[in-house]
């Protein structure tokens, strides 16, 4: 399982998935969240969301790693787009199989 943090992510949904050839993104609000918010509203960034994708994992080849994260960065354009906030992934989480520095 591959799982980012993602930053600014603002939504009264706590669980959703968005499907993609590259397996489903699922997206989950921190348990947190409402501290967070506060954070988003004195003008600093804050991680609400996570969102990982079982798919992927150590066995998986670079071509399905990269789509994978290409595709979760479409999907945060498109979050972006839809909240007017700048929806991005931020890092690996402590849970993913997978790390980047």
């Amino acid at each position: 399982m591959i799982e980012f943090w993602i930053a600014d992510l603002i939504s009264d949904e706590s669980t959703f998935s968005v499907n993609t050839p590259a397996g489903d993104w699922i997206f989950k609000q921190r348990d947190d969240y409402a501290e967070l918010i506060a954070t988003l509203e004195n003008g600093q960034c804050a991680n609400t969301y996570y969102a990982y994708n079982q798919s992927i994992d150590m066995k998986s080849g670079d071509r399905e790693v990269e789509s994978s994260i290409r595709d979760l960065i479409r999907i945060c354009l498109v979050l972006s787009f839809v909240t007017s906030k700048c929806v991005t992934p931020s890092g690996t989480t402590n849970a993913s199989d997978l790390k980047f520095l």
